[in-house]
């Protein structure tokens, strides 16, 4: 199983797919962080969403609102009045949704429009 680690001090780098059953020695925390040790390096775990947002780009996930990333392949309706995108063909008041700023609603072009 890999995962998607940064490498300790030099996360200018990016990120690094490790093979946790193949290439972990061990686990260890340092200053409330979870450090991850391969036999020649030390690596630590995504803890934001901004880390997790360069991670996912690739699979289509975007940012909609500060507080979200969005698999933009699962958004099914976009509610222009609310600036709520959902992932059901027929969202009601009980269906997941998530909020979209107004700065990333261009993103939101080739998704199904509702008004009310």
């Amino acid at each position: 199983m890999k995962i998607p680690l940064f490498r300790k001090g030099f996360e200018e780098e990016g990120i690094h797919w490790i093979d946790m059953t193949e290439e972990v020695t061990h686990l260890s925390h340092s200053k409330n962080k979870i450090e991850i040790h391969t036999k020649d390096d030390v690596y630590y775990m995504l803890t934001s969403l901004e880390d997790w947002r360069r991670v996912l780009k690739q699979y289509g996930f975007e940012k909609l609102d500060v507080g979200n990333i969005v698999n933009m392949k699962k958004i099914t309706v976009f509610d222009e009045s609310k600036q709520k995108v959902y992932f059901e063909d027929q969202p009601d008041s009980n269906s997941k949704y998530t909020d979209v700023a107004r700065v990333h609603i261009s993103k939101l072009n080739h998704i199904r429009r509702r008004k009310k």
